[in-house]
This record gives C-alpha cells, structure tokens and sequence, in this order.
C-alpha cells in the first residue's frame, strides 16, 4: 500500500506510515525522544509522545483524527522508527 495521496502535493496519507510504525515495534516514547520532540512539565523536559501519537492519527487533534501529514513529518517519523521511508512507499 503506498502512502501517496491525491490531495495535495507533498501530503501523504497518515494510515499506512502508522501501520509501518507498529510494526516496526518502535515506542512513541523513542520516536519523540529522536525527533527532539518534546514538552516542559514543572521544569522538567519529556519526549512528547502525544505528538506523535496525534501525527500518526491515534489519537484526536481538535476532536478529528489525522488523515494526511506532508511528506518531511512522515519521512522523520519512519526514520525515527528505524524504517526506510522508500520501503513503507513515501
């Protein structure tokens, strides 16, 4: 299944690049910790693993689910993931 969409140019369907990542059994946790995402809480610093959580579509932004993220967002998340973006088809 390739990850390519119709809809805009440089915008990548959000299903198949989170189907690659579960399987990848890589942590949210770990993919936020290497993309430098992260967020303050009382002076200290944690990977932001909601992010990616909501990227990948699992969880709701504003009350909707992702559906397409741009190509950069979806190629780190693989990359992070410790996937090939051309082998989950970006």
């Amino acid at each position: 299944m390739s990850a390519s969409s119709p809809r805009g140019r440089g915008e990548v369907r959000v299903e198949p690049i989170a189907a690659a990542v579960a399987a990848s059994g890589a942590s949210h946790y770990v993919i936020a910790l290497r993309l430098g995402w992260e967020y303050r809480q009382r002076g200290r610093v944690y990977p932001d693993s909601h992010r990616v959580k909501r990227r990948l579509g699992l969880i709701p932004i504003n009350g909707r689910l992702q559906q397409h993220m741009d190509y950069a967002t979806a190629a780190a998340i693989t990359r992070a993931a410790g996937l090939d973006p051309v082998e989950v088809g970006l």
